[in-house]
């Protein structure tokens, strides 16, 4: 399965911090969290990989068909969408 898009998981609080999912895009494979992660409006929460769910530092390595869950607030979503290439 793969997501091409931004998939709304769960609107967080009155809906102003959306949590995400995302196929990690071609573009950023081998990058690091931090190259995506923006204080106070974007965090990679988790990453999916291998079948294991784990809880990336901001220097953990993206591979190939990772799932990022993300929390983005909702004023940031289109910083985000630039950052993964989905605009």
């Amino acid at each position: 399965m793969t997501y091409h898009q931004l998939d709304s998981v769960y609107d967080i609080g009155n809906g102003t911090v959306n949590l995400v999912r995302i196929e990690v895009p071609s573009l950023l494979v081998g990058h690091q969290v931090n190259e995506i992660t923006v204080l106070g409006e974007i965090q990679v929460i988790s990453i999916s990989r291998n079948n294991k769910t784990f809880l990336p530092t901001l220097g953990t390595i993206l591979e190939a068909e990772d799932i990022l869950y993300i929390s983005v607030i909702i004023a940031a979503t289109d910083k985000l969408k630039s950052m993964l290439d989905l605009l």
